[in-house]
């Protein structure tokens, strides 16, 4: 916003606020294609890629952006020192597109993985916090750095309205846009690291293992099934079935559990004892 505001708006409506909405359509096609023709031509070729290689394309195609919009700073800079005029708002386009082509592959995958990695119990509260991770904690952090960036956008007086491309090229925003360029360089270089991808999915793994699971044969921990055991010992025909036949069966008493005493019986004596 800022650098757009010292640009020239294009046939003087189109300013830089107005750009926001080539980001929504960025995600639109970009989402099309990569869901509709990228995700099938891979998996027709037996690849996937995992979560820790979309993030990082999803961060690489943040760092292009960045890198234009620190080639930007340059060309606005010399477009006035030259001429004192002003370049138009639309070279911020490639910006925006390219922020909204990287959310394909690094926010989708944050609420894809918040969804299926976490427990069926555990959904709601995972993609909750999935939603305060990337709406809430990146704003925190960017209203943090541009405190601490401040000297960089203000003008040879200290006055930070830098609103007028003459005060704008006194200011040294080129700065901040390399710090931003660092931090999603930093992001690629992280999920790219071998331990990193593998612990991702192992979670995956373990996910999909246990939804494979609750929906086939039941995998259940030793305390789940003591759990069940209990529970189905106060099933009134079970309890039924028991007692009669510790009636007909039924020669001594064994303890198998702390608070529980059934009768042992012995399917071969009552065989004997049937046959006498």
């Amino acid at each position: 916003m800022i650098q757009g505001a010292v640009m020239r708006p294009f046939l003087g409506v189109i300013e830089a606020p107005s750009l926001n909405i080539l980001d929504s359509l960025s995600i639109l096609a970009f989402g099309f294609l990569v869901s509709g023709y990228l995700y099938p031509f891979l998996t027709r070729r037996n690849m996937k890629l995992d979560t820790g290689m979309k993030f990082a394309i999803g961060s690489t195609i943040g760092a292009l952006a960045m890198i234009w919009s620190i080639l930007l700073e340059w060309l606005i800079h010399h477009k006035y020192e030259t001429s004192g005029e002003q370049i138009s708002v639309l070279w911020q386009a490639p910006s925006y597109i390219l922020v909204g082509a990287g959310e394909i592959f690094s926010i989708s995958t944050a609420y894809e993985v918040a969804f299926t990695a976490s427990p069926p119990n555990k959904k709601v509260f995972a993609c909750a916090f999935n939603l305060f991770c990337i709406g809430s904690l990146p704003n925190m952090f960017a209203l943090w750095l541009y405190r601490v960036c401040r000297p960089w956008f203000q003008n040879a007086k200290g006055n930070g309205n830098i609103g007028h491309i003459s005060s704008y090229c006194e200011a040294h925003v080129v700065k901040y846009f390399l710090v931003l360029f660092g931090i999603v360089v930093l992001g690629v270089a992280i999920n790219l690291v071998p331990f990193v991808r593998n612990f991702v999915a192992d979670v995956e793994n373990r996910a999909a293992m246990a939804s494979r699971s609750a929906n086939g044969t039941p995998r259940h921990t030793p305390q789940v099934q003591k759990q069940l055991e209990r529970a189905s010992e106060h099933d009134p025909l079970l309890m039924a079935k028991d007692h009669q036949t510790y009636l007909e069966e039924g020669s001594e008493p064994n303890i198998y559990r702390m608070n529980t005493m059934k009768a042992e019986f012995s399917r071969a004596k009552f065989g004997k004892k049937s046959k006498k």
